[in-house]
């Protein structure tokens, strides 16, 4: 989700640029979107490996070379994802009292005052304080857990040339993470809970960890037959005989957690490998690229689809206050979720490039 991420999928190969990974990153991006959707069908799997993944392919290309001799460089270099979080974290909550006005938050929400507005926009630093945005909680995680790995790395490397010390300390962090996570120290803490990501940048940093290691080595590998047949086996037997809430907060023990989402991720990026279709190859590439407005605006292009089946009533009253989508709505109405999730900030991307495009190209002429 990093701009750098989408900067160094750039693979040279013989015969041109590599897309596979690209391919992967829409794929879990559309993941995520379809996993936001209730009822969708065999939903729970996208949770065994889409934001894990995202975390992986991070640690791919994180480049901790380049900035080893300076933090600040290294935060410098977070500049354009970090500005792009801040600002559609004061968009959602410059329009809070707007989408109030036209029904379309909780039932519960207020109207903000001015020191409301001036909290929200403090909270935001480190948590997404609107309901409509709670999906970007993954970009200050993320940033965080780039912190914390650059940090331990730098520590580390200066105190000894053991390299059992990083990983070591990279599984304690996950446990503690963890036992933080499952005994709900954050959650059951107001205070905390508006301003601390619930230590995910913990949990997640092996994933980030394990696609740092592999970034000498590349991915390709798990484009191998064997291997992905053997990954699809595990993640179906485990849904049909256990069907575990894999995510971070369901009750699933850490071991399973490792091991599943691994496998899950090694399926996801295997099989990108395997997608030669142009058609598709383009339209998920488009889709990675565009990672942070999707996760971003899609809650909000939900009430779209939302408003659509109110329209022709299959949905009852009220349902544009429901913050996601409504259940049980068959087949066309989870169709009807998953498109405006996903093309819609799609084509409110393409609408803010071309009028930008013109704009240049009139003050151009002009001059």
């Amino acid at each position: 989700m990093d701009s750098k991420i989408n900067s160094s999928f750039k693979i040279n190969t013989f015969a041109g640029r590599d897309k596979s990974l690209d391919v992967a990153k829409g794929i879990m991006m559309a993941s995520v979107v379809a996993g936001h959707i209730s009822s969708f069908p065999f939903g729970e799997i996208f949770y065994y490996y889409h934001v894990a993944g995202f975390f992986l392919l991070s640690g791919f290309f994180f480049n901790y070379v380049k900035y080893s001799n300076s933090f600040i460089s290294f935060l410098l270099s977070r500049k354009k994802i970090i500005l792009q979080y801040c600002g559609y974290s004061l968009f959602f909550i410059l329009m809070h009292n707007v989408f109030i006005s036209y029904g379309i938050q909780p039932e519960y929400a207020i109207n903000y005052s001015y020191q409301n507005y001036i909290i929200s926009i403090i909270n935001s630093i480190t948590v997404p304080s609107e309901t409509m945005l709670g999906a970007m909680w993954f970009i200050p995680v993320l940033i965080i857990m780039q912190i914390i790995f650059y940090s331990i790395n730098k520590i580390t490397n200066i105190i000894t040339k053991n390299r059992t010390i990083l990983p070591s300390i990279i599984v304690t962090l996950f446990f503690f993470g963890w036992w933080i996570l499952k005994n709900k120290y954050i959650v059951n803490d107001k205070l905390l809970q508006n301003n601390v990501p619930n230590v995910q940048y913990f949990t997640y940093l092996p994933f980030f960890y394990v696609g740092y290691l592999l970034k000498d080595y590349g991915l390709s590998f798990l484009k191998n037959t064997r291997i992905m047949i053997t990954s699809l086996v595990v993640i179906v037997l485990t849904y049909i005989t256990m069907r575990p809430p894999i995510y971070i907060y369901g009750d699933v023990d850490p071991f399973l957690f490792i091991t599943l989402t691994f496998i899950s991720i090694a399926f996801v990026i295997g099989f990108s490998h395997h997608v030669k279709v142009k058609l598709l190859v383009n339209l998920f590439k488009y889709i990675g690229e565009n990672t942070i407005h999707i996760l971003a605006l899609h809650f909000l292009f939900f009430k779209l689809a939302t408003f659509i089946l109110l329209k022709i009533n299959v949905v009852p009253e009220g349902s544009m206050h429901v913050i996601g989508t409504m259940p049980d709505n068959g087949f066309l109405a989870t169709l009807l979720y998953l498109t405006c999730g996903i093309f819609g900030p799609l084509l409110l991307v393409e609408l803010y490039t071309i009028i930008k495009y013109r704009i240049s190209a009139f003050r151009l002429h002009k001059v």
